[in-house]
């Protein structure tokens, strides 16, 4: 089925540049994931801004620079960087940007310990992942491998930045581009949306794709989040919010800009809903899967490097299920499994 985004003509200056109004530019750099290049934007003029930094790769770094040049711009051009969420492809560069620029960097402050971390911060995420990865199923050496392999992601992503603070509703003036604030939790629990007011532009990274749904990603639970967080049911809400925006085209994380944005929304949580009753059928038909159990029922086997996001969707559903009492938890001793209620 055909997705509801609608890709806007863009005019190509090179094979990674292209150009959405007169000074705002998706530039595509590369990864080393499955979903392939990640945008970030350029804005030029007097200030220029850019949104999005990339993996802290040298191939990905060469890309940021060559595609400035040909713009006849350079790093140290950049007056201000806006952070969508801490994850690698968006905000692995920013450290080496800032050190070459010195503009300051905003993001949501949920996301500033990924950046700034305490020198035991990398042991406790360990340990707290650890068991979440025992509980939910994985044996020892399993759950090693696949902690594993979200330390070979953070390795892309350059640590002690000067960070400020955006949140909802804050509106950033930056010369001749001004910014809205949109909270978009669900993807992360620190994404946000900036919207150009003058441009009609809403930069969504990874909140909004144009043809795949970006899944809720598992989060070390932060000091202050006292109960568990429902980051499906956060999602939910963030989209319907989204879907009333002024703009009229959403600059995405990953593939080409597009209209047709509230109709988008809708199809988004339409999926997310259809997934969460797929895992309510699993369940339905293994009384007492753990959620390794689920995740292979969904999705099949899947390699280490995968097993963080199948399990973390699988997370956000049973979660949105539990607050829903559609599900209960089982009590176990060992490993957290599950039940349908009703």
């Amino acid at each position: 089925m055909p997705s509801a985004a609608h890709p806007i003509d863009e005019h190509h200056v090179s094979d990674r540049i292209h150009q959405i109004t007169e000074d705002v530019y998706r530039l595509e750099l590369p990864t080393p994931f499955p979903v392939g290049d990640v945008n970030v934007f350029f804005l030029d003029g007097p200030d220029p801004v850019l949104i999005d930094t990339g993996v802290a790769t040298e191939e990905s770094l060469q890309a940021l620079e060559e595609n400035l040049e040909t713009l006849h711009r350079s790093i140290a051009d950049i007056r201000t960087l806006l952070i969508t969420h801490v994850h690698v492809d968006h905000a692995g560069a920013a450290r080496w940007i800032q050190q070459r620029s010195g503009c300051p960097v905003y993001m949501h402050p949920r996301g500033h310990r990924v950046l700034n971390p305490s020198a035991d911060q990398e042991e406790r995420d360990r340990a707290w992942m650890r068991e979440y990865y025992m509980r939910s199923g994985l044996l020892d050496k399993a759950a090693q491998k696949a902690w594993d392999s979200m330390r070979l992601a953070r390795s892309l992503m350059q640590f002690g930045v000067d960070l400020l603070p955006v949140s909802e509703g804050a509106v950033l003036d930056l010369g001749e581009h001004q910014f809205r604030v949109m909270e978009c939790f669900g993807h992360t629990t620190n994404h946000v949306a900036y919207e150009h007011t003058a441009a009609k532009l809403l930069f969504t990274a990874d909140h909004l794709l144009p043809d795949i749904t970006a899944n809720p990603t598992l989060e070390v639970p932060l000091p202050e989040d006292t109960a568990p967080l429902n980051p499906l049911a956060l999602y939910q809400e963030s989209l319907r919010k989204t879907a009333q925006t002024r703009a009229g085209i959403a600059c995405p994380g990953h593939g080409r800009p597009f209209t047709n944005i509230e109709a988008r929304c809708q199809e988004i949580q339409s999926h997310q809903v259809s997934r969460c009753e797929d895992v309510f059928t699993a369940l339905a038909q293994t009384p007492g899967a753990s959620r390794k159990e689920l995740s292979e029922a969904i999705f099949g086997a899947v390699r280490s490097i995968d097993v963080y996001l199948t399990l973390s969707e699988i997370t956000a559903a049973l979660q949105y299920l539990l607050e829903l009492r559609r599900i209960r938890k089982i009590d176990d001793s060992d490993v957290d499994r599950y039940e349908t209620l009703g």
